[in-house]
Protein backbone atom coordinates (compact mmCIF):
# COMPACT_ATOMS: atom_id res chain seq x y z
CA UNK A 1 0.00 0.00 0.00
CA UNK A 2 1.24 3.43 -0.96
CA UNK A 3 0.80 6.25 1.30
CA UNK A 4 0.59 9.83 -0.35
CA UNK A 5 0.93 12.67 2.07
CA UNK A 6 -0.35 16.10 1.64
CA UNK A 7 3.89 16.70 1.69
CA UNK A 8 4.12 15.31 -1.78
CA UNK A 9 1.68 17.84 -3.18
CA UNK A 10 2.91 20.59 -1.45
CA UNK A 11 6.25 19.74 -3.34
CA UNK A 12 4.76 19.28 -6.58
CA UNK A 13 3.21 22.59 -6.12
CA UNK A 14 6.42 24.52 -5.55
CA UNK A 15 7.25 26.93 -8.07
CA UNK A 16 10.71 25.92 -9.93
CA UNK A 17 13.85 27.79 -9.43
CA UNK A 18 16.07 28.79 -12.41
CA UNK A 19 19.92 30.37 -11.52
CA UNK A 20 22.32 27.44 -10.58
CA UNK A 21 24.16 28.82 -7.67
CA UNK A 22 25.98 26.24 -5.10
CA UNK A 23 25.40 27.35 -1.83
CA UNK A 24 26.90 24.75 0.52
CA UNK A 25 29.82 26.03 2.53
CA UNK A 26 31.50 24.74 5.88
CA UNK A 27 32.27 28.01 7.19
CA UNK A 28 32.87 27.82 10.70
CA UNK A 29 30.14 25.23 11.31
CA UNK A 30 28.69 27.54 13.29
CA UNK A 31 24.90 27.17 15.19
CA UNK A 32 22.57 29.44 16.55
CA UNK A 33 23.64 33.10 17.30
CA UNK A 34 22.52 32.70 20.90
CA UNK A 35 24.21 29.52 21.77
CA UNK A 36 22.86 26.81 23.55
CA UNK A 37 19.56 27.50 25.86
CA UNK A 38 19.95 25.80 29.66
CA UNK A 39 19.47 22.75 29.68
CA UNK A 40 16.55 20.49 31.16
CA UNK A 41 17.80 17.52 33.45
CA UNK A 42 15.27 14.85 34.76
CA UNK A 43 16.77 11.92 36.26
CA UNK A 44 18.23 9.90 33.81
CA UNK A 45 17.91 11.88 31.01
CA UNK A 46 18.96 15.40 29.78
CA UNK A 47 17.85 17.52 26.89
CA UNK A 48 19.53 21.30 26.01
CA UNK A 49 18.41 23.43 23.31
CA UNK A 50 21.07 23.90 20.80
CA UNK A 51 19.03 26.33 18.35
CA UNK A 52 19.21 24.29 15.49
CA UNK A 53 18.81 20.49 16.90
CA UNK A 54 18.36 19.17 20.64
CA UNK A 55 20.89 17.32 21.93
CA UNK A 56 20.09 14.67 24.27
CA UNK A 57 21.78 12.25 26.86
CA UNK A 58 19.59 8.96 28.33
CA UNK A 59 22.02 6.93 30.86
CA UNK A 60 20.98 3.83 31.19
CA UNK A 61 23.71 3.13 34.27
CA UNK A 62 21.75 1.41 37.22
CA UNK A 63 18.03 2.07 36.23
CA UNK A 64 15.80 0.12 33.86
CA UNK A 65 14.54 1.37 30.08
CA UNK A 66 11.45 2.19 31.24
CA UNK A 67 12.42 4.86 33.94
CA UNK A 68 14.92 6.50 31.59
CA UNK A 69 11.85 6.48 29.11
CA UNK A 70 9.79 7.84 31.80
CA UNK A 71 12.45 10.55 32.69
CA UNK A 72 12.61 11.59 28.85
CA UNK A 73 9.01 11.82 28.67
CA UNK A 74 9.44 14.56 31.29
CA UNK A 75 12.16 16.05 30.28
CA UNK A 76 10.69 16.51 26.47
CA UNK A 77 7.80 17.79 28.22
CA UNK A 78 9.42 20.37 29.87
CA UNK A 79 11.74 21.86 27.48
CA UNK A 80 9.46 21.10 24.58
CA UNK A 81 6.01 21.89 25.97
CA UNK A 82 4.33 21.90 22.59
CA UNK A 83 5.97 18.65 21.88
CA UNK A 84 2.47 16.39 21.91
CA UNK A 85 0.87 19.17 20.10
CA UNK A 86 3.79 18.55 16.89
CA UNK A 87 3.96 14.77 16.75
CA UNK A 88 0.24 14.92 16.51
CA UNK A 89 0.11 17.15 13.38
CA UNK A 90 2.90 15.32 11.81
CA UNK A 91 0.81 11.99 12.22
CA UNK A 92 -2.45 13.85 11.20
CA UNK A 93 -0.80 15.44 7.69
CA UNK A 94 0.54 11.89 6.93
CA UNK A 95 -2.28 9.99 7.61
CA UNK A 96 -5.00 12.87 7.05
CA UNK A 97 -7.88 10.95 9.31
CA UNK A 98 -8.57 8.90 12.51
CA UNK A 99 -9.83 6.23 9.79
CA UNK A 100 -6.47 5.48 8.53
CA UNK A 101 -4.33 5.93 11.75
CA UNK A 102 -6.90 2.97 12.97
CA UNK A 103 -6.60 0.96 9.31
CA UNK A 104 -3.09 1.16 9.91
CA UNK A 105 -2.98 0.14 13.74
CA UNK A 106 -2.63 -3.51 12.54
CA UNK A 107 1.07 -3.14 11.39
CA UNK A 108 2.17 -1.16 14.22
CA UNK A 109 0.59 -4.35 16.38
CA UNK A 110 2.33 -6.77 14.26
CA UNK A 111 5.72 -5.62 14.16
CA UNK A 112 5.74 -4.57 18.24
CA UNK A 113 6.07 -8.48 19.59
CA UNK A 114 9.66 -8.27 17.25
CA UNK A 115 11.18 -5.05 19.00
CA UNK A 116 13.76 -5.63 21.53
CA UNK A 117 11.87 -5.28 25.10
CA UNK A 118 14.16 -2.56 26.31
CA UNK A 119 13.06 -0.65 23.24
CA UNK A 120 9.66 -0.61 23.83
CA UNK A 121 9.77 0.11 27.77
CA UNK A 122 11.45 2.90 26.58
CA UNK A 123 8.45 4.10 24.20
CA UNK A 124 6.08 2.94 26.65
CA UNK A 125 8.14 4.93 29.34
CA UNK A 126 7.80 8.11 27.37
CA UNK A 127 4.29 7.52 26.55
CA UNK A 128 3.73 7.73 30.69
CA UNK A 129 4.80 11.23 30.58
CA UNK A 130 2.70 12.10 27.77
CA UNK A 131 -1.45 13.44 27.91
CA UNK A 132 -3.21 11.10 25.62
CA UNK A 133 -3.39 8.02 27.24
CA UNK A 134 -5.40 5.30 25.05
CA UNK A 135 -6.96 7.48 23.37
CA UNK A 136 -6.22 7.56 19.38
CA UNK A 137 -7.40 10.73 18.05
CA UNK A 138 -5.14 13.15 15.29
CA UNK A 139 -5.58 16.67 15.71
CA UNK A 140 -6.19 16.62 19.40
CA UNK A 141 -2.78 18.26 20.43
CA UNK A 142 -2.50 15.33 22.61
CA UNK A 143 -0.06 11.72 21.90
CA UNK A 144 -1.38 8.28 23.05
CA UNK A 145 0.47 5.23 22.79
CA UNK A 146 -0.38 3.40 19.99
CA UNK A 147 0.29 7.23 18.39
CA UNK A 148 3.59 7.32 19.40
CA UNK A 149 4.39 3.95 18.48
CA UNK A 150 3.03 4.60 15.13
CA UNK A 151 5.57 7.59 15.03
CA UNK A 152 8.67 5.26 15.84
CA UNK A 153 6.96 2.40 13.23
CA UNK A 154 6.20 4.92 10.81
CA UNK A 155 9.03 3.64 8.31
CA UNK A 156 7.84 0.08 8.69
CA UNK A 157 4.15 0.88 8.86
CA UNK A 158 3.77 3.72 6.28
CA UNK A 159 5.65 4.06 3.07
CA UNK A 160 9.14 6.03 3.66
CA UNK A 161 10.47 8.80 1.84
CA UNK A 162 14.07 9.59 -0.04
CA UNK A 163 17.19 10.11 1.09
CA UNK A 164 20.86 9.59 -0.32
CA UNK A 165 24.63 9.14 0.70
CA UNK A 166 28.14 9.93 -0.71
CA UNK A 167 31.43 8.48 0.77
CA UNK A 168 35.18 8.76 -0.10
CA UNK A 169 38.18 6.84 1.55
CA UNK A 170 41.76 6.36 0.53
CA UNK A 171 43.32 7.82 -1.91
CA UNK A 172 40.14 9.40 -2.97
CA UNK A 173 40.04 11.38 0.49
CA UNK A 174 41.93 14.55 0.72
CA UNK A 175 42.68 12.67 4.24
CA UNK A 176 42.97 9.56 3.49
CA UNK A 177 40.79 9.10 6.19
CA UNK A 178 36.43 8.49 5.27
CA UNK A 179 34.66 11.05 4.33
CA UNK A 180 30.90 10.22 4.36
CA UNK A 181 28.03 12.61 3.47
CA UNK A 182 23.98 11.57 4.06
CA UNK A 183 20.57 13.18 3.51
CA UNK A 184 18.11 12.70 5.23
CA UNK A 185 14.72 13.38 3.36
CA UNK A 186 11.64 12.83 5.57
CA UNK A 187 7.91 13.77 5.25
CA UNK A 188 6.90 17.12 7.25
CA UNK A 189 3.85 19.56 6.88
CA UNK A 190 3.34 22.68 5.83
CA UNK A 191 4.32 23.82 9.81
CA UNK A 192 7.27 21.47 10.16
CA UNK A 193 6.75 19.84 13.13
CA UNK A 194 9.04 17.20 12.62
CA UNK A 195 11.95 19.84 12.17
CA UNK A 196 10.69 21.27 15.58
CA UNK A 197 12.19 18.26 16.75
CA UNK A 198 15.36 17.32 15.33
CA UNK A 199 17.57 15.68 18.38
CA UNK A 200 21.20 14.03 18.72
CA UNK A 201 20.09 11.55 20.70
CA UNK A 202 23.55 9.84 23.36
CA UNK A 203 22.54 6.57 24.63
CA UNK A 204 25.06 6.21 27.54
CA UNK A 205 24.81 2.30 27.81
CA UNK A 206 28.14 0.64 28.77
CA UNK A 207 29.14 -0.87 25.62
CA UNK A 208 26.15 -0.21 24.03
CA UNK A 209 26.68 3.20 23.83
CA UNK A 210 26.01 5.02 20.66
CA UNK A 211 24.84 8.11 18.92
CA UNK A 212 21.58 8.25 16.88
CA UNK A 213 21.02 11.91 15.12
CA UNK A 214 16.95 11.89 14.87
CA UNK A 215 14.47 13.52 16.63
CA UNK A 216 12.62 13.87 20.14
CA UNK A 217 10.80 10.68 21.15
CA UNK A 218 12.04 8.86 18.18
CA UNK A 219 14.12 5.67 19.83
CA UNK A 220 15.17 3.52 16.28
CA UNK A 221 18.11 4.60 14.05
CA UNK A 222 17.89 6.58 11.03
CA UNK A 223 21.49 7.73 11.06
CA UNK A 224 23.66 6.25 13.94
CA UNK A 225 27.70 6.12 15.14
CA UNK A 226 28.70 3.45 18.16
CA UNK A 227 31.69 3.63 19.68
CA UNK A 228 33.57 1.60 17.49
CA UNK A 229 33.33 4.38 14.48
CA UNK A 230 30.97 2.65 12.50
CA UNK A 231 28.31 4.79 10.61
CA UNK A 232 24.99 3.72 9.61
CA UNK A 233 22.01 5.30 8.04
CA UNK A 234 18.86 3.79 6.43
CA UNK A 235 17.51 4.54 3.05
CA UNK A 236 14.23 4.04 1.32
CA UNK A 237 14.71 1.63 -1.55
CA UNK A 238 11.09 0.31 -2.50
CA UNK A 239 10.21 -2.34 -4.56
CA UNK A 240 6.38 -1.20 -5.21
CA UNK A 241 5.83 -4.82 -4.30
CA UNK A 242 2.29 -5.44 -1.96
CA UNK A 243 2.73 -4.57 1.17
CA UNK A 244 3.19 -7.99 3.82
CA UNK A 245 -0.30 -7.41 5.55
CA UNK A 246 -0.35 -8.04 8.30
CA UNK A 247 3.38 -8.13 8.48
CA UNK A 248 3.24 -11.25 11.31
CA UNK A 249 7.10 -12.15 12.29
CA UNK A 250 8.41 -8.69 10.06
CA UNK A 251 11.25 -6.58 12.45
CA UNK A 252 11.78 -2.95 12.14
CA UNK A 253 14.67 -2.31 10.15
CA UNK A 254 15.46 1.38 12.05
CA UNK A 255 15.25 -0.89 15.61
CA UNK A 256 17.47 -3.30 13.96
CA UNK A 257 19.82 -0.62 12.95
CA UNK A 258 20.07 0.52 16.68
CA UNK A 259 20.64 -2.96 18.25
CA UNK A 260 23.05 -3.91 15.11
CA UNK A 261 25.45 -0.57 16.53
CA UNK A 262 25.17 -1.37 19.71
CA UNK A 263 26.04 -4.98 19.94
CA UNK A 264 28.71 -4.89 16.86
CA UNK A 265 32.06 -3.48 16.42
CA UNK A 266 32.66 -4.21 12.68
CA UNK A 267 30.92 -2.82 9.34
CA UNK A 268 30.63 -5.96 8.30
CA UNK A 269 28.87 -7.04 11.65
CA UNK A 270 26.12 -4.79 11.32
CA UNK A 271 25.72 -5.79 7.95
CA UNK A 272 25.41 -9.26 8.79
CA UNK A 273 23.21 -8.41 11.37
CA UNK A 274 20.99 -6.24 9.40
CA UNK A 275 20.40 -9.41 6.85
CA UNK A 276 18.97 -11.90 9.55
CA UNK A 277 15.66 -10.57 9.46
CA UNK A 278 12.82 -9.46 7.56
CA UNK A 279 11.08 -6.43 6.73
CA UNK A 280 8.33 -4.93 5.37
CA UNK A 281 9.92 -2.16 2.93
CA UNK A 282 13.09 -2.99 1.08
CA UNK A 283 16.07 -0.28 1.76
CA UNK A 284 19.76 0.10 1.61
CA UNK A 285 22.07 0.54 4.44
CA UNK A 286 24.94 3.35 4.09
CA UNK A 287 27.88 1.96 6.15
CA UNK A 288 31.12 3.75 6.72
CA UNK A 289 34.23 2.76 9.70
CA UNK A 290 37.41 4.61 9.26
CA UNK A 291 38.83 2.68 6.35
CA UNK A 292 36.30 2.31 3.75
CA UNK A 293 32.21 2.68 3.09
CA UNK A 294 29.57 0.08 1.59
CA UNK A 295 26.24 0.05 1.15
CA UNK A 296 23.39 -2.94 2.31
CA UNK A 297 20.72 -3.60 -0.56
CA UNK A 298 18.45 -5.17 1.31
CA UNK A 299 16.24 -6.54 -1.04
CA UNK A 300 13.43 -8.77 0.14
CA UNK A 301 11.89 -9.84 -2.55
CA UNK A 302 12.58 -13.89 -2.34
CA UNK A 303 15.76 -15.12 -4.78
CA UNK A 304 17.30 -11.55 -4.54
CA UNK A 305 20.75 -10.76 -2.85
CA UNK A 306 21.02 -8.88 0.51
CA UNK A 307 24.66 -8.05 -0.32
CA UNK A 308 26.96 -5.41 0.45
CA UNK A 309 27.50 -2.99 -3.00
CA UNK A 310 31.33 -1.83 -3.34
CA UNK A 311 32.75 0.87 -5.30
CA UNK A 312 34.06 -1.67 -8.00
CA UNK A 313 30.85 -4.14 -7.67
CA UNK A 314 29.24 -5.01 -11.59
CA UNK A 315 25.75 -2.73 -11.70
CA UNK A 316 23.05 -3.58 -13.50
CA UNK A 317 23.16 -2.21 -16.99
CA UNK A 318 22.75 1.29 -17.38
CA UNK A 319 24.02 2.63 -14.34
CA UNK A 320 27.23 4.86 -14.55
CA UNK A 321 30.11 5.08 -11.72
CA UNK A 322 33.56 4.37 -12.20
CA UNK A 323 34.85 6.14 -9.41
CA UNK A 324 37.35 3.99 -7.00
CA UNK A 325 36.98 4.46 -3.45
CA UNK A 326 34.20 6.43 -3.48
CA UNK A 327 30.58 5.02 -3.39
CA UNK A 328 26.54 6.75 -3.17
CA UNK A 329 23.06 5.48 -3.14
CA UNK A 330 20.13 7.16 -3.57
CA UNK A 331 16.37 5.07 -2.97
CA UNK A 332 17.69 2.48 -5.48
CA UNK A 333 18.90 -1.09 -5.65
CA UNK A 334 22.36 -0.88 -8.29
CA UNK A 335 23.33 -4.62 -7.91
CA UNK A 336 22.45 -6.70 -11.25
CA UNK A 337 20.79 -9.46 -9.18
CA UNK A 338 18.26 -7.55 -7.41
CA UNK A 339 14.87 -5.61 -8.50
CA UNK A 340 15.31 -2.45 -10.70
CA UNK A 341 13.27 0.14 -8.82
CA UNK A 342 16.21 2.65 -10.43
CA UNK A 343 15.57 3.13 -14.61
CA UNK A 344 12.13 4.65 -14.35
CA UNK A 345 12.15 6.37 -11.41
CA UNK A 346 12.79 10.13 -12.81
CA UNK A 347 13.66 11.26 -8.44
CA UNK A 348 16.73 8.13 -8.43
CA UNK A 349 18.02 8.71 -11.90
CA UNK A 350 18.26 12.22 -11.79
CA UNK A 351 19.66 12.37 -8.29
CA UNK A 352 22.29 9.52 -8.88
CA UNK A 353 23.51 11.69 -12.25
CA UNK A 354 24.36 14.44 -10.24
CA UNK A 355 26.07 12.82 -7.64
CA UNK A 356 27.88 11.15 -10.39
CA UNK A 357 28.38 14.37 -12.34
CA UNK A 358 29.75 16.30 -9.01
CA UNK A 359 31.86 13.58 -7.50
CA UNK A 360 33.66 13.29 -11.12
CA UNK A 361 34.14 17.17 -11.22
CA UNK A 362 36.49 17.47 -7.65
CA UNK A 363 38.94 15.20 -9.49
CA UNK A 364 40.97 12.80 -8.17
CA UNK A 365 40.78 13.57 -4.11
CA UNK A 366 37.90 15.37 -1.93
CA UNK A 367 37.98 17.32 0.75
CA UNK A 368 35.24 17.48 3.67
CA UNK A 369 33.69 20.45 1.72
CA UNK A 370 33.90 19.18 -2.02
CA UNK A 371 31.94 16.25 0.02
CA UNK A 372 29.34 18.77 1.27
CA UNK A 373 29.09 20.24 -1.92
CA UNK A 374 28.15 16.92 -3.72
CA UNK A 375 25.34 16.14 -1.22
CA UNK A 376 24.10 19.61 -1.09
CA UNK A 377 24.16 20.00 -4.79
CA UNK A 378 20.90 22.51 -6.32
CA UNK A 379 20.26 23.74 -9.26
CA UNK A 380 18.45 26.99 -8.22
CA UNK A 381 18.42 29.77 -6.13
CA UNK A 382 16.95 27.60 -3.64
CA UNK A 383 16.62 24.02 -3.04
CA UNK A 384 13.98 22.47 -5.31
CA UNK A 385 12.85 19.21 -6.51
CA UNK A 386 14.45 15.88 -6.67
CA UNK A 387 13.45 15.38 -10.33
CA UNK A 388 15.51 18.43 -11.57
CA UNK A 389 18.37 16.67 -9.98
CA UNK A 390 18.73 18.34 -6.62
CA UNK A 391 20.37 16.27 -4.57
CA UNK A 392 19.69 18.07 -1.46
CA UNK A 393 15.93 19.49 -2.02
CA UNK A 394 12.74 20.65 -0.45
CA UNK A 395 12.11 17.26 1.36
CA UNK A 396 15.46 17.37 2.86
CA UNK A 397 15.50 17.34 6.68
CA UNK A 398 18.69 16.71 7.58
CA UNK A 399 22.56 17.22 5.99
CA UNK A 400 25.53 15.56 7.76
CA UNK A 401 29.10 14.99 7.06
CA UNK A 402 30.91 12.43 9.31
CA UNK A 403 34.54 11.74 9.61
CA UNK A 404 35.13 8.47 11.44
CA UNK A 405 38.45 8.28 12.19
CA UNK A 406 38.27 11.79 14.26
CA UNK A 407 34.39 11.22 15.40
CA UNK A 408 34.10 14.95 13.81
CA UNK A 409 30.10 15.64 13.02
CA UNK A 410 28.80 18.44 10.94
CA UNK A 411 24.97 18.66 10.53
CA UNK A 412 22.59 21.05 8.32
CA UNK A 413 19.17 20.71 10.05
CA UNK A 414 16.33 21.91 8.47
CA UNK A 415 14.86 25.55 9.73
CA UNK A 416 12.17 25.03 12.04
CA UNK A 417 10.20 27.16 11.26
CA UNK A 418 10.80 27.90 7.37
CA UNK A 419 11.50 25.83 3.93
CA UNK A 420 15.44 25.85 3.10
CA UNK A 421 15.72 29.53 2.11
CA UNK A 422 19.28 28.67 0.51
CA UNK A 423 21.85 26.06 1.07
CA UNK A 424 22.30 24.17 4.36
CA UNK A 425 24.33 26.14 7.00
CA UNK A 426 26.00 23.28 9.19
CA UNK A 427 26.52 23.10 12.91
CA UNK A 428 29.05 21.37 14.71
CA UNK A 429 27.75 18.16 16.99
CA UNK A 430 30.48 16.90 19.39
CA UNK A 431 30.36 13.49 19.74
CA UNK A 432 32.29 11.40 22.13
CA UNK A 433 32.73 8.38 23.79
Amino acid sequence: MLIRTKHHLRLALVAAVVTAVLATVLPGCGGSSGGPTPGVVVGHAQITDHGTYFGVTLDFTGTTARQVGADYGQAIKAIMPDFEAQLDTFLADMLGSDAMFAALQHRVEAIKPQLDQSYRDEIEGIASALSGGATDKLGDGKLSLNELYMVNLNTDALRPTQCSFSSVWGQRSATRRTLSARILDWPDGPTFPMAKCQAVVHFINGPKSIYSIGYLGYQGTLTGINQHAVFGAVLDSPSWKPYPDPPTGYYSYAFDLRHALESTATLDGVAAAMTSHPYTFCHNIALSDPSVSRVLENDQTPGHKRALRTDVSTLRSGVTWGITNAIAAVNSFMLPENEDNFSQDLHNTARWNSIVKQMQSKGMTVDRQELASVEGYFKGAVPGHATDGDVFSLASQMLMIFEPCTLRLDVAFHPRNSDWQGGPVFTSVPVSF
